[in-house]
């Protein structure tokens, strides 16, 4: 009993180190992000005189009236919300679909299929023949390049198939007794029983399509197909902050006419165009929360 309570005690202890570091882990990511959110919606002149840190000193919603007054916001988040909206279902179809054939022993050459895929998780072909094999299809500046070369991947494909393989084979052949084919199998057994998996999957792409701003930089030139990820990209980095400070100055100019006061900055808009451009995605987050732990857990035990 005495060695049982020394190990509770120890335990607790442990436990609360690993709560009190974890706690102040999380307020460290979140304070820089709350303080965006604070500074995009305070004064931009106001914030200049410091003093900001947990909320608006001066209220206003100019930031953001500013952001949306520039048609790029606009179509960059047509562009992000309609990618998500395509890509993601077509991913989930076709890593789902690939999944449940590479998951069947009978498939011919199954060995080969399952070892090329593994090595190009491993081995890259570089950027310079990704690049030459998008033009050679004509996807160079094309909004397919969104779409097409992101409906495959292999680190998803081997989740999937392990939580396809932890399913039942005699649940399987029951159905194909019944007549059921393939494709009613994988529609009405796989992905029903699966959906956990799915969900994490479908979160994973759609997290990674929304931030990608990568695709737009290297292989989109025409700023009417950037996404607004690879807009917010050439407001923090490139020459279109500039730009953001001439809306500024102009906005702080129509203000000056009708009698108002200046308020705009360039930090400011900076501010309000990362939190449009962040928040949309977030709130996915607690619409599939419940499912990516255990569509994580189903994925990695093999039996």
């Amino acid at each position: 009993m005495k060695a049982y309570g020394q190990w509770s005690y120890k335990c607790y202890i442990f436990s609360v180190f690993n709560y009190t570091l974890l706690a102040l882990m999380g307020i460290l990511m979140i304070i820089p992000f709350w303080y965006v959110i604070v500074m995009s919606f305070n004064e931009g002149t106001d914030t200049a005189l410091g003093g900001i840190l947990y909320f608006p000193r001066s209220f206003t919603l100019d930031n953001f009236k500013a952001v949306f007054a520039d048609k790029r916001v606009i179509s960059s988040f047509g562009i992000s919300v309609s990618r998500l909206l395509i890509g993601t279902p077509l991913h989930l179809l076709v890593i789902g679909m690939a999944g449940w054939a590479v998951s069947r022993k009978k498939l011919p050459f199954r060995k080969v299929i399952v070892g090329m895929i593994l090595i190009s998780m491993f081995v890259n072909a570089g950027l310079i023949p990704f690049y030459l094999t998008l033009s050679a299809y004509g996807l160079i500046n094309h909004y397919l390049v969104y779409i097409l070369p992101t409906l495959f991947s292999g680190w998803e494909l081997m989740i999937l198939v392990t939580a396809i393989r932890a399913i039942p084979e005699s649940l399987i052949e029951s159905a194909r007794l019944d007549g059921a084919s393939d494709y009613r199998i994988f529609f009405q057994i796989i992905a029903p029983l699966t959906k956990a998996t799915f969900a994490t999957i479908g979160l994973f792409n759609a997290v990674w399509a929304w931030g990608d701003w990568y695709t737009g930089t290297f292989l989109i030139s025409s700023n009417k197909l950037w996404s607004i990820a690879t807009y917010l990209q050439m407001v923090l980095q490139r020459g279109l902050s500039i730009q953001i400070r001439s809306a500024a100055d102009a906005a702080n100019a129509v203000n000056a006419l009708k009698g108002g006061q200046s308020t705009l900055t360039e930090s400011s808009l900076r501010a309000a165009t990362l939190v449009v451009t962040v928040v949309p995605i977030m709130c996915v987050y607690p619409f599939l929360q419940k499912y990516f732990i255990h569509g994580i857990m189903l994925g990695s035990i093999k039996e």
